[in-house]
């Protein structure tokens, strides 16, 4: 607990509104936490995800000296800082908010900068604003408006300003994209009344516009890797059996969209007793490439 408090006490991030930043602060310091109780279990996962990033820059020639970006560096558990640290010029690790831990690892990498932006901050502006004229009624909300116009205007919003590279890689980040945006419309909806089936369909449209923004990207770039959860298994165990959950990470409409690096792997991400002794969650991990062709950045 006081490990938890020091991180959260010296981890600045002054860029973004208080419930914003406790939102992700917490959720990263979690990750850290966890990583330290689960070490052993996580090793292999940690391990995969480095070896994947080495082999999709050594194997596709990518310039040596240039740059590279990171999305999601989070903790830095699953990035190889010296590997890329000697291979290129300039090393950009993006999140929301870097801890005071990974600040100081940085300090002995000269190429790396840290950059703290917020990934769906044009998404979250765009929900924030749709809370705005309480006074509507039902009919005319612009939160409800024809989902078709609505799935556009997500759409069109301006992607992440990202400085130029040689290569992005998106790391283990993009099961957590949409998390906050969904749980600010949700509430927005709840307070409206909205009913059940225009809720479930406005909030599955979000999170797909993020998921397929999110790749739009990736795919502004020369070359791109993104490491992300496929499914998620969560074991119960009952008198005389253990029941199985599958969640899906990435819908079949999005894997139709990458090209496999190489195997999946597991990653145990909560062994039984983490979270409860008879509950255990293993998820599906995958790198790939993006096989459509590049979009030109404007």
């Amino acid at each position: 607990m006081l490990r938890e408090c020091l991180l959260y006490l010296t981890s600045p991030c002054p860029l973004f509104p208080r419930h914003v930043r406790s939102f992700y602060l917490k959720g990263l310091i979690g990750i850290t936490s966890r990583y330290h109780r689960q070490r052993q279990a996580w090793r292999p996962h940690l391990q995969a995800s480095e070896q994947a990033i080495k082999s999709f820059i050594e194997q596709n020639s990518i310039a040596p000296r240039g740059t590279v970006i990171i999305l999601g560096s989070g903790p830095l558990l699953d990035v190889p800082l010296g590997f890329l640290n000697k291979h290129f010029k300039r090393v950009y690790l993006i999140d929301i908010v870097h801890l005071i831990s990974t600040r100081i690892k940085c300090l002995f990498y000269p190429h790396v900068k840290m950059r703290s932006l917020n990934l769906v901050g044009a998404e979250l502006d765009f929900i924030t604003q749709l809370a705005g004229p309480q006074k509507c009624s039902l009919t005319n909300h612009p939160a409800l408006k024809d989902n078709s116009t609505w799935i556009q205007e997500l759409t069109a919003l301006p992607l992440p300003d990202l400085p130029p590279a040689d290569c992005i890689i998106s790391l283990n980040l993009l099961s957590q994209l949409a998390i906050f945006p969904y749980l600010r419309l949700e509430e927005i909806l709840q307070n409206l009344r909205c009913p059940q089936n225009t809720r479930l369909q406005r909030l599955t449209a979000l999170c797909n516009v993020i998921n397929g923004r999110h790749l739009k990207l990736l795919r502004s770039y020369p070359q791109a890797l993104l490491i992300s959860e496929i499914t998620q298994q969560h074991f119960k165990e009952k008198a005389s059996y253990i029941q199985r959950t599958d969640e899906t990470i990435l819908s079949a409409e999005l894997l139709a969209q990458l090209s496999p690096w190489g195997p999946n792997w597991d990653w145990h991400l909560a062994p039984y007793g983490e979270i409860d002794r008879q509950v255990e969650i293993i998820s599906k991990v995958g790198a790939f490439t993006l096989s459509s062709p590049p979009i030109r950045r404007p």
